[in-house]
């Protein structure tokens, strides 16, 4: 296993983010950790948290580039499809710009990191009604 002593989470609050801490924070004892969220309401030992709009291009290339993570694990979103569909664009300016803004400055600041983002099902639509696609 890969020695990892800068880890960096968005979406650490919410359901598998919460579980996830404590897994990386279990599996990489000393390595350093940021959960990067909008107001880091929850206290969690081991994690620092950064108060931060993913959609503030600026701050992100600044969180990104002093940290330096080595492994990045992006699970922040809006999620809820009836909030999504009431606030159509500020969804697409979280869940695509914001992805933007961190994918763009890991590229940037440390092209060899682990960049890891996760979904939901919603972003395939219908389509997934049709089953699995080839």
């Amino acid at each position: 296993m890969a020695v990892l002593d800068r880890i960096l989470i968005t979406g650490g609050g919410g359901f598998v983010g919460s579980r996830l801490r404590e897994r990386l924070r279990a599996t990489f004892p000393g390595a350093r950790f940021i959960d990067v969220s909008r107001s880091c309401e929850d206290d969690v030992p081991g994690w620092q948290g950064v108060v931060l709009d993913l959609r503030d291009e600026a701050g992100v290339d600044a969180v990104v580039a002093e940290f330096a993570p080595q492994l990045v694990v992006h699970l922040a979103a809006q999620s809820s499809i009836g909030a999504a569909t009431r606030a159509g664009e500020d969804s697409w300016r979280t869940n695509f710009l914001g992805t933007f803004h961190l994918a763009t400055a890991v590229a940037r600041h440390v092209p060899e990191a682990t960049f890891f983002f996760a979904s939901s099902a919603a972003i395939y639509g219908a389509s997934l009604i049709d089953g699995v696609v080839d």
